[in-house]
């Protein structure tokens, strides 16, 4: 990480924005273009894990995300971080409902990665939530805050979201070019995280 590169978006907003701020967006698939193997283990690194900041924007449950039915990327078969990924951002219900599921055998999918942002309830997929996020994460929004803001701009009261870090210093994480971000944090069993009700 750390160099400039990337972001990956199923929203043309977010690889539009942040690419105008001086990013590389190395490959943006739509549904029917993203597959699971683009985000498990094998080839994830030529994808997921060859860039530095992730979106997904689709159909999630508590334990994966979902592309064409009935293909799915089960979290406890993706091992993100361990190549380049520090954020990855999973807009679909109840995608970080579940705490531990990211440090869930086979394979942990928080390998590395710093922040996972999701969803603890269902939620609504709104146009304009990649540009809001886009636009909060290249004017010096920590990650987290990116997050949250960008979201509750949209979803109605009672939306709970969560995003799940590796451990709690990255929670301060800023993308590069806009704040300071730590260093890679050893990997383990445990995790950190925050939530936020929306307001609506």
């Amino acid at each position: 990480g750390g160099e400039n590169y990337p972001a990956l978006s199923g929203e043309n907003y977010v690889a539009t924005f942040i690419g105008n701020a001086g990013w590389v967006p190395m490959f943006e698939n739509g549904d029917g273009e993203a597959q699971n193997g683009h985000f498990t283990i094998g080839d994830d690194w030529r994808y997921i894990d060859g860039v530095d900041i992730a979106l997904f924007a689709g159909h999630g449950a508590w334990n994966w995300i979902r592309f064409i039915e009935p293909n799915v990327a089960l979290f406890n078969t993706c091992e993100w971080g361990d190549n380049d990924l520090e954020w990855i951002f999973l807009h679909g219900c109840h995608t970080t409902q579940e705490l531990f599921i990211f440090k869930s055998l086979p394979n942990w999918a928080m390998n590395g990665v710093h922040l996972v942002c999701g969803y603890c309830t269902e939620g609504w997929d709104n146009q304009d939530d990649g540009f809001n996020l886009a636009n909060y994460l290249i004017t010096s929004h920590t990650v987290k805050q990116s997050w949250f803001t960008a979201l509750d701009i949209t979803e109605p009261e009672g939306r709970i979201l969560r995003v799940i870090g590796e451990n709690p210093a990255c929670g301060n994480d800023y993308i590069w070019g806009e704040g300071s971000v730590i260093s890679d944090p050893p990997v383990d069993a445990t995790v950190s995280y925050w939530l936020y009700y929306c307001t609506g």
